[in-house]
């Protein structure tokens, strides 16, 4: 839900944590457990996919990220 202290769910570490549990699940029921994933992203998105295939490497073979930002930035809007 959108309560107050539910707000500390929306981090890019969560959204990650929440990818790889989609693409567990995912592949799982879908029986595409030997099949090569590759994450797609354009601005935030993009650097999700590339820190996905960072943090995940055995989940996801490969990722474009599309106009992703390189330079961290606190609270990335």
């Amino acid at each position: 839900d959108l309560s107050t202290e539910n707000l500390h769910f929306l981090s890019s570490r969560q959204a990650l944590a929440d990818l790889a549990h989609f693409r567990t699940v995912t592949a799982e029921s879908r029986g595409l457990t030997n099949s090569k994933w590759v994450a797609f992203g354009g601005s935030y998105p993009g650097s999700l996919a590339a820190w996905f295939r960072l943090k995940y490497p055995q989940l996801v073979h490969a990722s474009v990220a599309t106009s992703a930002p390189v330079h961290a930035t606190v609270n990335f809007p």
